[in-house]
C-alpha cells in the first residue's frame, strides 16, 4: 500500500448525526504527520460514518460505520498494507452536479478551483445573457423539485422582466419528506451553488 496522502471524514449532516465529528477528533490526534480534512457527502448515508484513506498513488480505501475507537487501526491497517479489498466506485457510474461532493473540503475555494470550479463561469461570461439562457434550455436542464420546471424557461421569463431591479434567490427548501438533494448540495459543494447562481444572475439581468 502506497503511502497516506490524506484522510477524508465525511461531515456533511448524515455523518455529523451518526458521530462523524467524533471520528474527526479521533483521527486527528491519531495521524498527527497526515492532513485529516471534513468534505461533503459521499452518497451512502446509510454506512455513515465513512472515512476515505486518500493514498499517494491515486488508490483510495473506503471505511464505513467507523467507531472513535477504530482511528488508529485504520492507520496501521493502510499503512501495513493489510487491507485487502478496497472498495471502489461503480464502474458505469457517472457524477455530474456531485462529482465533486465527498471529494474536497467544502470551504476551501482554492480546491474547488484547482478541480474546474469556476471554469463554467467564465465560459458564460464569454457569451451574451441571451445565448445562455439558450444553452440552458438546448440542455434540457430542469429543477431539481419534484416538478422538473425546464430551467432555461424559468430564466427567460426573469431575464425578459423591464424592472429596475431583479434578485435572484437559490430555493433550497426540503419540504418533501425524505428530501435531502439541496442541503447535501449546500453542505459538499457550496462553490459550486454560488457558481450556478452567479451564471444565473448574468444571464437574467439579475443584480
Amino acid at each position: 500500500m502506497a503511502a497516506i496522502k490524506r484522510i477524508k471524514v465525511g461531515t456533511a449532516s448524515c455523518g455529523i448525526a451518526a458521530g462523524a465529528g467524533q471520528i474527526f477528533d479521533a483521527l486527528k490526534n491519531a495521524a498527527t504527520d497526515v492532513p485529516v480534512i471534513g468534505v461533503g457527502c459521499f452518497g451512502h448515508c446509510y454506512a455513515e460514518p465513512i472515512v476515505e484513506v486518500e493514498c499517494e498513488d491515486g488508490t483510495s480505501v473506503f471505511y464505513s460505520k467507523v467507531k472513535p475507537e477504530d482511528a488508529a487501526g485504520i492507520l496501521n491497517l493502510t499503512e501495513e498494507g493489510r487491507f485487502s479489498i478496497p472498495a471502489r466506485r461503480a464502474e458505469l457510474e457517472k457524477t455530474l452536479v456531485t462529482r465533486l461532493a465527498g471529494k474536497i473540503n467544502p470551504i476551501d475555494m482554492q480546491e474547488y478551483i484547482a478541480n474546474g470550479g469556476f471554469e463554467s463561469m467564465k465560459k458564460a461570461f464569454a457569451m451574451t445573457p441571451e445565448q445562455v439562457v439558450d444553452e440552458v434550455k438546448k440542455a434540457g436542464l430542469r429543477g431539481r423539485g419534484g416538478a422538473g420546471f425546464p430551467t432555461g424557461m424559468k430564466w427567460s421569463f426573469l431575464a425578459a422582466k423591464q424592472v429596475p431591479e431583479k434578485v435572484l434567490i437559490c430555493n433550497a427548501d426540503e419540504g418533501d419528506p425524505g428530501a435531502f438533494m439541496d442541503r447535501s448540495m449546500m453542505e459538499s459543494v457550496p462553490f459550486q451553488m454560488m457558481e450556478g447562481m452567479l451564471i444565473g444572475a448574468y444571464a437574467t439581468g439579475a443584480t
